[in-house]
């Protein structure tokens, strides 16, 4: 990867009646001419427009581009998308379009016609893309894969969502996926300046709140301008919806002007008990209506330097779920006495221009 130019941060910072200062960070993204590579297997074809990226290598492209693939079958049958760098599948549909943001290094996956004649193909895969097992299969002759290392704080691992693989016939292709059911796990929830809808004395994981701001509470001389969870800034609307996935305290913010609306992200929990490996990383973002979200998550470094998207030693941590609203947790094996640095990023689009957003840098240790 090539960067082309460096990149200036602006740093806010938003004065908090309640709660001292609070700051994020953000601007557009750094210019980068990136790799692409796109490889077929068995036979099939890739194209991008009229042109055949079945076996393409380091095809150099700027970043921001974006790019639609499309999957035809030639000699096999196409059975999903997978990213080579992070080993999960992307999309199981044939026509496939991202925004190019990093190198890549994409893989679409065909089973040729000659073996479905004789056999199926079955893969487990969790919703996020991580395949748990896969290989050709006939009749009963697939195992189930062991799932019993699986965690997650919010939602325990049922089953799947389909028992086909346990009769395949020949030529048939099955993608499997995991059922998770919601744990009995309940959090707290206190609002300061402002109320909360539905109004409970706990929440369920994932449950939906609605946070609104009690204008009688601003103090005179002052306007509202916005909200802080656990102690970081989220939303500058009076408005704002809140998926609980920890115990949280959100807090009014008040100023001495208005304020415009702004894109957030952040840390809001850092869970050390739940995930046994190591400790879960719990993400807030809130982006105003009118930017598209491209893409966010985390990313994290055991070392000094500074967490950017370019970063060399960065670790990417991305959500698959890109709207304008959402909560993203992400479960990192640390070691007892390692130090991990992490902080919340989120790339969008506003009038044809990508910019990036970081939270508030986070040092974790278990």
């Amino acid at each position: 990867m090539k960067n082309k130019s460096l990149f200036v941060i602006a740093v806010i910072f938003v004065l908090g009646v309640l709660q001292g200062f609070t700051s994020f960070a953000h601007g557009e993204i750094p210019e980068a001419t990136l790799e692409i590579t796109v490889t077929a297997t068995n036979g099939g074809r890739v194209y991008s427009g009229d042109d055949n990226w079945s076996a393409l290598t380091g095809l150099e492209m700027e970043r921001g581009s974006v790019i639609t693939l499309e999957a035809r079958e030639n000699r096999g049958k196409f059975v999903y998308w997978k990213d080579e760098i992070s080993q999960k599948i992307i999309s199981d549909k044939p026509t496939y379009t991202f925004t190019l943001i990093d190198d890549v290094n994409i893989t679409a996956f065909f089973l040729p016609d000659t073996i479905l004649t004789s056999y199926g193909y079955v893969t487990f895969a969790d919703i996020n893309g991580r395949i748990y097992a896969s290989n050709y299969a006939k009749g009963d002759s697939f195992n189930e894969p062991d799932t019993s290392w699986v965690e997650n704080p919010g939602y325990e691992l049922v089953g799947w969502d389909s028992d086909e693989w346990k009769d395949v016939s020949a030529g048939e292709i099955l993608l499997i996926r995991t059922v998770y059911e919601k744990k009995d796990v309940t959090y707290e929830l206190s609002v300061t300046g402002g109320t909360c809808n539905p109004l409970l004395s706990e929440y369920e994981y994932d449950e939906f709140v609605e946070i609104v701001a009690d204008m009688a509470a601003v103090p005179q001389g002052k306007v509202f301008a916005g909200w802080m969870i656990n102690g970081e800034m989220i939303s500058t609307s009076k408005q704002f919806g809140l998926r609980m996935g920890c115990n949280a305290e959100v807090q009014a913010v008040y100023a001495d002007e208005e304020t415009e609306a702004s894109p957030h992200v952040a840390i809001i929990d850092v869970d050390k008990e739940t995930f046994s490996k190591g400790v879960s990383i719990l993400t807030l973002r809130n982006i105003p209506d009118g930017y598209e979200v491209v893409e966010s998550g985390i990313l994290m470094s055991y070392g000094g330097d500074a967490l950017t998207i370019d970063a060399s030693s960065v670790i990417k941590a991305k959500a698959l779920e890109d709207g304008n609203r959402g909560m993203y947790r992400y479960n990192k094996n640390l070691g007892t006495g390692a130090v991990l640095r992490a902080v919340p990023y989120v790339i969008y689009r506003l009038d044809d221009t990508l910019y990036i957003s970081y939270g508030t840098e986070k040092e974790i240790t278990k």
